[in-house]
């Protein structure tokens, strides 16, 4: 669509992702936007997780200037993406189609089960973005010295008794309350 010369963005794409456009000044969008407009988009599809897009049919062109067709396209998990690359114009970063998934299929159900499954994960933590951090991979290795098993990571298994295994977030808690009691206590 156009509209005064400008390409417009054709919400139909992503009727069935999870959830619209949530805006330029979204954290994650000015992140992708940054990326795209910095001189590094060589280093989008690294950053990125793309696009899924379903469809009813993909078809070759001989001798087009884009060297596919999709009947019916879908974008089932990247709409916020896709809103960003539109309003960058990168129309390169598309015709490459690195970190894009294009789907075949006309079944309603697993286009539904695509996006759902696409769009779902275990939620993430700010404890998790840190986990492999250099701070504190070095608490991990002090605190193994001392004998001492310090879990950083969810899910990660001790291979030391409960009583000798300490949690990250259970230790920032702690961390935390010693610091506010030392506070009130001056």
């Amino acid at each position: 669509m156009t509209t005064e010369g400008q390409s417009t963005f054709d919400e139909r794409l992503i009727a069935q992702n999870v959830r619209y456009f949530l805006g330029n000044e979204n954290d994650v969008n000015r992140e992708i936007r940054e990326t795209l407009i910095s001189g590094n988009s060589e280093d989008f599809w690294f950053l990125n997780n793309g696009l899924t897009i379903v469809c009813d049919q993909i078809m070759p062109v001989a001798n087009g200037c884009h060297p596919l067709t999709l009947v019916n396209p879908q974008i089932v998990n990247g709409g916020q993406t896709a809103h960003v690359l539109h309003s960058v114009g990168s129309d390169t970063l598309m015709q490459r189609g690195k970190g894009s998934k294009l789907i075949e299929t006309n079944n309603a159900e697993f286009t539904e089960r695509i996006g759902l499954a696409s769009n779902t994960q275990s939620r993430i933590l700010g404890r998790d973005l840190r986990a492999n951090d250099h701070v504190q991979t070095r608490l991990a290795e002090i605190i193994l010295s001392h004998g001492y098993f310090y879990r950083r990571k969810r899910g990660e298994r001790s291979p030391l008794p409960t009583a000798r295994t300490i949690d990250a977030a259970r230790a920032g808690s702690v961390d935390f309350s010693l610091r506010l009691w030392r506070t009130h206590e001056k």
